[in-house]
């Protein structure tokens, strides 16, 4: 038989002051996690990023196309802030949170293996960890009796022109699979690319110079 009481009042003793730092213990458990999640004002997670009456536009149009599911490509010269707004709007909806957003800056060296690969190290295994742990939040939600928005992984695809990898991009943004395999739910596709310019032609005596 398992006999599990102390042997005598000495070994009690042990025993609950043993049991008392394991309280102890678990309460500064506690206030970690209740810091962890914490909310932030709006004024830590915007930090010195300068709000425009155009920010908050673009900010609304973006979200209202990811909640319809509809692709959403921004274009614009280099430097002017596209990846910022991706970047603040990302932290505005996950509390400050820098880690729901993936970046892959794309260049002419890149090819669909490279964003293969990017997706399987660093988007799939978290989307799918991510539902997981927005299954048990939203049981929990529903018991309250609160509406729940639930959190996703945004996948940004910096300078989608540069690159020769349209087919698979496409298929990512509009199809939402890769290679023809269905991906997460909770992955959204957001690009960037940069504006198209018809060049010009110059003829100078026998030769045509293009810029």
């Amino acid at each position: 038989m398992d006999v599990k009481n102390p042997v005598n009042e000495e070994e009690r003793r042990i025993r609950e002051k043993e049991r008392e730092k394991e309280r102890l213990k678990s309460k500064e458990k506690e206030k970690e996690v209740k810091m962890e999640v914490k909310e932030k004002t709006l004024k830590e997670i915007a930090g010195s990023y300068v709000f425009t009456a155009d920010n908050f536009v673009k900010m609304a149009l973006i979200l209202l196309r990811i909640r319809a599911n509809i692709p959403v490509i921004m274009m614009g010269e280099t430097g002017c802030g596209k990846t910022s707004l991706i970047r603040k709007l990302s932290e505005l909806i996950n509390n400050g949170s820098t880690d729901k957003m993936k970046i892959l800056n794309i260049h002419a060296g890149i090819n669909d293996q490279d964003i293969i690969e990017f997706l399987n190290k660093d988007v799939i295994n978290e989307a799918e960890n991510l539902e997981v742990i927005e299954e048990i939040e939203k049981e929990e939600a529903r018991k309250k009796g609160m509406d729940y928005y639930p959190k996703k992984i945004w996948v940004f695809l910096d300078e989608i022109n540069t690159c020769k990898s349209m087919g698979l991009i496409s298929e990512l943004m509009c199809k939402h699979t890769c290679q023809g395999k269905k991906l997460p739910k909770n992955i959204v596709f957001i690009a960037a690319c940069n504006p198209y310019r018809q060049g010009k032609k110059e003829y100078y005596g026998k030769c045509w110079f293009g810029y």
